[in-house]
């Protein structure tokens, strides 16, 4: 490590730390001139993986000195895919320098674009384009690369364990036709990068050796770059994360597959007596962990407990809104609400049940203060003494819940499956800072979408275009609005069933218009994470699928009438079918796996493997203690397509152990 030390070096790193070995150290070359000849040093190592040499750049996150070293070396070492595992400040800390302009600038010897920014909940994915400026490289073509940023992964904790293998796979999917390493860097280039090396990397090995040895690729790491996995919260999550994908697998389905995935779910296997849809419902009850009468305090108070139509379904206090405007001297800050991550936002959406008679007040006071534009109601229930209305049903009369006056504005019944309010909300006491100024509370505009052909009898619709117009008109109102980041209140007379179908349909869709996939799974795990009560039965499991397949027909039938998706979809699978049929070729490309084959007879299906060459044929061996789940999506999709093609919604990575599982 003598070249950390080095004086000349020291302002070139941002963590001392990390030191890495010498034998491992990455040399950029093409220096620019402003640095001396001697300064080839910047802080990457490189990183092996099973089966590929330099696979990886572990590297610390740029600083102001050395962000012109870093693309030296991205364009030097025909990088095209960064992992940025940091925000760029932590608890006021900084933790990497901003590489980056939003739309042009240069570093050294290299100009960098912005060309497209993908902001979505989890994770961030940027596309750059890289311009060498030097007299050697004037010759040379632009270069496209991605970066896939994990920003809400903090030093000193762990991120949800779905989405980062949700982000991994993306990362994959973009860089298996592509060659040179994967930089990865989180802040001090040690803890978090190490962590997801080698969870890649393990991945890697179980889907081409078939076992996993965690503990000794991570002394690996550490013989490249010291502390890489900083902590054993850091390693304890390498195994959390190998175990959730041990039981879940490769979820995604391509569009053009859907038709024909549903009738192969629906079929239940002799081996055990279940479709894929029950297998795949029993797995998300068994990986959503249950919540805590801890983590749900608030509503277990005794002065709280009355406001729930259910004590035992409860929000925690990590995730649920609290009630800002002062109603009466007996008002809490509780309401039986709780926030649920959407596509490209955290907190889309806030879940909460029909009001009852004493908390009608609660439900504007959280509208108001939260500034919610958009109330989606699942039931239409009439007047009652367990559903009493709540909003104001004659026009241009106000209407007083507590602390709030509610005005009906407007309505529009036009639509036989949605009909939609507008509401005018305003508080009924003038603050002292409204008073200061001379003037009136402002007043907040709220429009309510209430569907009303699905009865209340029927756990899942009979008509699913209702749920999609719904969805239709309230994207267009949020656009309308400018309310992009503001939560939506989905509302239904438990706060349980509905809620549920609502929320995934709106995530499932979104992922489908940006990425031509759809993933029901997976949607439903972000559902039900902050309240596992939702999609409460296999009933409406299933319809999320079924309400998938009609929004396709639709769409492929109306072409622009909703979203003009098709040709995206049909350019994604070409694409997609090219690249399965014509992998690039190159030096250090990784080994492809061997595909199984599915063989399908008497309604049962059977996984035939082909043994690549040299291989064990002997099951896979844990170093890993997992329940006996079966994974159902690697056993039912087609590998092959209609034309022949590999089939690009099946992870051969996850095919060869899933079957042992």
């Amino acid at each position: 490590c003598r070249h950390d030390g080095m004086k000349s070096n020291a302002r070139r790193n941002r963590d001392f730390k990390p030191l890495k070995f010498d034998v491992s150290r990455n040399y950029p070359s093409g220096r620019h001139q402003q640095y001396p000849v001697e300064s080839d040093y910047i802080n990457a190592s490189y990183v092996n993986s099973m089966s590929k040499k330099n696979a990886y750049i572990a590297a610390q996150g740029p600083n102001r000195k050395s962000v012109s070293d870093f693309w030296d070396m991205i364009w030097q070492e025909n990088c095209y895919c960064i992992v940025m595992a940091t925000s760029l400040f932590e608890h006021a800390r900084q933790q990497c320098e901003k590489y980056w302009h939003n739309e042009h600038g240069r570093y050294g010897n290299t100009e960098v674009w912005l060309e497209h920014s993908d902001l979505l909940c989890d994770f961030n994915v940027r596309t750059f384009r890289l311009r060498r400026v030097s007299e050697i490289a004037c010759n040379e073509d632009d270069r496209i690369i991605k970066q896939f940023q994990y920003a809400c992964w903090s030093e000193h904790d762990v991120p949800n364990a779905s989405a980062l293998l949700e982000f991994r796979r993306r990362i994959h999917v973009f860089h298996r036709t592509r060659t040179g390493p994967i930089v990865v860097h989180c802040g001090n280039g040690a803890g978090r990068t190490g962590a997801f090396i080698a969870l890649d990397a393990v991945l890697e090995q179980a889907s081409v050796e078939k076992n996993i040895d965690i503990f000794s690729y991570v002394m690996y790491l550490r013989s490249c770059r010291q502390t890489m996995v900083r902590t054993p919260l850091q390693y304890e999550f390498i195994y959390d994360c190998v175990s959730m994908h041990m039981q879940c697998g490769s979820t995604v389905i391509g569009a053009k597959e859907l038709h024909h995935v549903i009738p192969l779910l629906s079929a239940k296997t002799p081996k055990t007596g279940l479709s894929g849809f029950e297998t795949e419902y029993r797995t998300l009850e068994y990986i959503v962990p249950k919540l805590t009468v801890g983590e749900c305090a608030g509503g277990h108070r005794l002065e709280n407990r009355r406001k729930s139509r259910d004590v035992m379904v409860q929000p925690p206090e990590r995730s649920r809104p609290y009630l800002i405007t002062h109603d009466s001297n007996d008002s809490t800050d509780y309401i039986n609400a709780v926030y649920a991550d959407g596509y490209r936002n955290s907190n889309a959406y806030v879940v909460t049940q029909w009001p009852m008679r004493k908390t009608v007040n609660d439900i504007w006071r959280l509208i108001y203060d939260y500034n919610i534009p958009t109330l989606v109601v699942l039931n239409d229930c009439p007047n009652s003494t367990n559903y009493p209305s709540f909003w104001p049903v004659e026009h241009a009369k106000e209407v007083t819940y507590g602390p709030l006056t509610v005005e009906f504005v407007d309505q529009d019944k036009s639509d036989k499956h949605v009909s939609s309010k507008l509401f005018r909300i305003k508080k009924t006491l003038v603050s002292l800072q409204a008073m200061a100024n001379g003037g009136e509370e402002s007043s907040r505009l709220v429009r309510m979408f209430q569907i009303h052909s699905w009865p209340n009898s029927q756990q899942v619709p009979n008509d699913s275009t209702a749920i999609i117009d719904l969805l239709s008109k309230v994207e267009d109102w949020q656009v309308n609005q400018c309310h992009g980041r503001i939560p939506t209140c989905v509302l239904s007379r438990d706060g349980i069933s509905r809620c549920g179908i609502y929320l995934t349909a709106s995530i499932a869709w979104e992922k489908l218009k940006a990425e031509g996939e759809i993933d029901v799974f997976n949607a439903v795990k972000v559902v039900k994470t902050n309240r596992p009560a939702l999609i409460p039965n296999l009933a409406e499991y299933i319809y999320c699928y079924t309400f998938m397949l009609v929004l396709l027909e639709i769409l492929t039938a109306t072409r622009p009438n909703l979203i003009p998706i098709n040709q995206m979809l049909d350019d994604t699978w070409e694409k997609r079918d090219k690249a399965a049929v014509d992998p690039p070729s190159g030096k250090g490309d990784c080994p492809t796996p061997t595909p199984s084959h599915l063989i399908q007879k008497q309604n049962d299906v059977v996984l035939e493997e082909e043994v690549p060459q040299g291989a064990s044929a002997q099951p896979m061996e844990l170093i890993l203690c997992v329940p006996e789940i079966h994974a159902s999506r690697e056993q039912l999709i087609p590998e092959m397509d209609s034309d022949g093609h590999d089939n690009p919604a099946v992870d051969n990575d996850d095919i060869l152990y899933c079957s042992h599982l």
